[in-house]
């Protein structure tokens, strides 16, 4: 019955965000996160001459405008995860290491918009090694992730990153991936014969 309820939650933000003025900041191949109060995705920003990047940022509150640029970026994030309040961004590979960077929201009642924190900029987490990522979800304040042909899932707890083995199985398989759901976290994948 929840898995049911949360299919039908997620249809109706989304068929909530199609009627609404955010459609104007969607595009196709669009990244998303969501923690359920928060929703954040990746624009570029195509009044811009310089081409640059947005984090965007949504509130889930009654006021469907309630939303806005919590951040810009020259590189496009090749992924995003959210957990409460706060959002976790990647950036390609450069030299094995691929950057993440890190903010939580925090909502001003003088203002009545929600802000990042501390003073609204995005920081710096120790990188991730490897070349390529396969998978990122955030659970319980931490990131997770896996790398392209690394078998250990990668866990950011305590400022550091920390390996976690996988099943034999997960490895096995051509396609791994994270998934939040139910409160718990879950890998999946797809090996070659379905």
């Amino acid at each position: 019955a929840m898995n049911y309820l949360a299919r039908c939650v997620f249809a109706l933000i989304m068929v909530l965000v199609a009627a609404s003025p955010l459609q104007d900041h969607f595009v196709q191949g669009t990244q998303a996160a969501s923690s359920g109060a928060h929703l954040w995705w990746i624009s570029k920003n195509s009044d811009d001459a310089t081409a640059r990047f947005e984090l965007l940022h949504h509130a889930a509150v009654d006021d469907e405008r309630q939303f806005q640029v919590a951040s810009t970026f020259a590189e496009k994030p090749i992924a995003l995860a959210a957990d409460g309040e706060r959002v976790w961004l990647v950036f390609e590979a450069l030299n094995h290491k691929m950057e993440v960077v890190s903010g939580a929201t925090q909502f001003n009642p003088a203002s009545e918009l929600w802000f990042i924190t501390p003073g609204g900029a995005l920081q710096l987490c120790p990188s991730i090694e490897g070349e390529s990522l396969e998978s990122l979800a955030a659970l319980n304040g931490e990131l997770w992730a896996m790398v392209q042909g690394q078998p250990d899932a990668r866990v950011l707890r305590g400022g550091q990153w920390i390996s976690v083995p996988l099943p034999a199985a997960i490895n096995e398989c051509q396609a791994r991936m994270l998934v939040v759901a139910g409160g718990a976290l879950n890998v999946l994948g797809q090996s070659s014969d379905h």
